[in-house]
């Protein structure tokens, strides 16, 4: 790697500068003595060097994973947006599946009153005609009612049976 001596001679200069004032004062409080001073000032340059020629290759490391970590924060961003997609996708299966079942009821409903026409109208058809003298068994023993009920709880519309009144007498 080509080292970036400007960053080097930057780094190395910010550092000796904070270390040079410490250990200043340091000496002056008398926390080092001249003997020790020399030898910690020199130890003290080494660490500053080694570090300052570290600091390009650490910066280089630092923009890598910065980029790295903006390349995850696409993916997550990405993700995230799947994630609302498949969700949404759910939501419009669940309303479909909520349209095939009322649907299938109301192909049972249709059924149901189409039934009750054909009774109704075949019985009606024979009785006006004169081909029936009595009533059918489905209207005696109020299976009609039963249906008619049936399908007025379905549709919501309250329904109270009541009373027929008695047969005619020729």
């Amino acid at each position: 790697m080509a080292y970036d001596m400007a960053e080097v001679e930057q780094s190395y200069n910010d550092l000796t500068t904070l270390v040079r004032r410490d250990l200043l004062v340091e000496h002056q409080a008398g926390g080092i003595k001249n003997s020790e001073y020399a030898d910690t000032y020199q130890r003290l340059m080494d660490t500053c060097l080694r570090l300052a020629m570290d600091a390009p290759l650490k910066g280089s490391q630092i923009d890598k994973t910065d980029a790295e970590v903006a390349v995850l924060d696409k993916q997550l961003e990405k993700l995230t947006a799947d994630i609302a997609l498949v969700e949404q996708e759910i939501q419009k299966s669940i309303a479909q599946e909520a349209l095939y079942l009322r649907q299938t009821q109301g192909f049972d409903e249709n059924i149901r009153q189409k039934m009750l026409d054909i009774q109704m109208n075949s019985w009606a058809m024979m009785f006006s005609s004169g081909l029936l003298d009595e009533k059918p068994a489905m209207i005696c023993d109020d299976a009609v009612t039963d249906l008619y009920e049936a399908m007025s709880i379905d549709a919501g519309v309250p329904y109270t049976p009541g009373t027929c009144p008695p047969p005619a007498t020729p």
